[in-house]
Parts: structure tokens; sequence; C-alpha cells
């Protein structure tokens, strides 16, 4: 019921993709990304934003992505994560909450 309201999602703090990440980091996550993320998502701090459509293919399905995630693992074995590729529409990015 929410849903279909264009303030009851933000009051009641059940916006997507907020939502989903929320069950993902509560399931999924370390203590420190729970403490980083989650928490401050449940309190409405900070948002998620969701990015999947790309100009060159004409598809959501999650199969024909480009976009490539590679992990480098460093020699002090820190872990980093790089994203390339390139997004046409997103939701939620607008938000000042969000941040990249």
């Amino acid at each position: 019921m929410t849903g279909r309201s264009s303030l009851a999602p933000e009051a009641c703090n059940c916006s997507a993709p907020d939502t989903g990440n929320m069950e993902v980091f509560l399931k999924h996550g370390t203590k420190s990304q729970q403490s980083t993320y989650l928490k401050p998502l449940l309190k409405g701090e900070i948002r998620s934003a969701f990015l999947m459509t790309e100009p060159d293919i004409a598809s959501s399905d999650a199969r024909n992505l480009q976009t490539k995630l590679t992990k480098i693992v460093e020699s002090n074995g820190r872990v980093k994560y790089i994203l390339n590729g390139k997004k046409w529409w997103s939701t939620g990015a607008m938000d000042p909450r969000v941040s990249c």
C-alpha cells in the first residue's frame, strides 16, 4: 500500500532499493559493513542508488550487463574493487544522502 503514495515510502523508510540493501547487509554483511551502511540506512541518514541500464544494451536483463567489477588484492592484503562501466539511468542518485 505504501508504494501507491509518493510520500509513504520515504516517511516509512521502505523505499527501494534501500529495503533490499538493508536485507542484504543484515543477512550477509560483515559487522563493519552493518555499522557503516546498515545502521545509517535504517535511520534514513543515507540512501541507496540503483544503476542498471547501459546505453549500448536495450535490456534490463542482468545477463546483458557490460559493466565489470574487478577485485584487486594489494601486497599488504587490502582488498579494493574497481567498477568500470557506463550507466544510462539510475534511481535515487540525485538524493543528497547518496554518496559514491
